[in-house]
């Protein structure tokens, strides 16, 4: 029998505990098989059908049918998100590490009274959060068909409306903080030569030379960029993935924007 398996890897301090780990020349390589992240406890039921449906059956949430699962999106070892369908109102399942997820569902919680998030709906012990479906398609997919969006006085009225009760969560650092964060991934990842690593050390050196100006802390969704907006019309109807929504400076947001709308352009 033929199978097809998706394999995850990481190196560094990022090898989590239970990870099989292979090691050899100075190098420890941590590896596991989809969907057993030993980081995401949650991720084998909620990738399982049928354990999902009787999670979801006793968190009365029923779902007397099995259900279709879709991966949305996975950051091995941080996060999933899985799409599930049938037999019911559609549904996202967002699987985290177990001491996160009470802190994300709070945050929730705390925007859907202001913003139109995901409601969270229940969560497990072991990293799982259920969330409702908002309305609306995405402001990328949008953009990539010239359909309307939008308007920047509207992204900036959302903006506007988060609640100022995010100034109270964990800060992350700003843009111009993370680049030597982002020089060292590119050099890692990206930059093949001599030309190119002289050019990135000298955008990097240029960016920390560069004068951040005075922003008072605000609070931002700390990941704001087209993915993350559902409109219809030009009204937004859906803003997801707020698991870094906290005090931070709008201009990041706009930055944020702007650089994701550069690369779909």
């Amino acid at each position: 029998t033929c199978t097809r398996e998706t394999l995850a890897a990481t190196t560094g301090d990022r090898i989590p505990e239970g990870a099989a780990v292979l090691a050899g020349h100075g190098v420890r390589v941590g590896v596991w098989r989809w969907p057993q992240d030993p980081a995401l406890p949650a991720l084998a039921c909620a990738a399982d059908p049928v354990r999902l449906a009787a999670t979801l059956r006793a968190a009365g949430l029923r779902r007397d049918d099995v259900p279709q699962v879709r991966m949305r999106a996975y950051r091995p070892g941080r996060r999933a998100v899985l799409e599930v369908s049938g037999g019911g109102p559609r549904l996202y399942v967002k699987v985290v590490r177990p001491g996160t997820v009470e802190a994300l569902r709070e945050r929730h919680e705390l925007l859907a009274t202001h913003v139109p998030v995901p409601r969270p709906l229940a969560t497990t012990d072991d990293g799982m959060l259920v969330l409702s479906e908002c309305a609306g398609t995405s402001m990328r997919s949008q953009l990539s068909r010239d359909l309307a969006v939008p308007s920047p006085a509207g992204l900036d009225a959302l903006l506007d409306a988060l609640p100022p009760a995010l100034l109270d969560m964990p800060r992350r650092s700003t843009h111009l903080e993370r680049v030597p964060h982002f020089a060292a991934v590119l050099a890692a990842t990206a930059v093949a030569g001599e030309a190119d690593r002289a050019l990135l050390d000298a955008v990097a050196a240029a960016l920390a030379a560069a004068d951040p100006g005075t922003h008072p802390d605000v609070a931002v969704h700390g990941d704001f960029y087209d993915g993350q907006l559902l409109c219809s019309d030009h009204r937004v109807t859906g803003l997801v993935d707020v698991d870094t929504a906290g005090p931070g400076h709008r201009i990041d947001e706009w930055a944020t924007l702007l650089a994701h709308l550069s690369v779909l352009a």
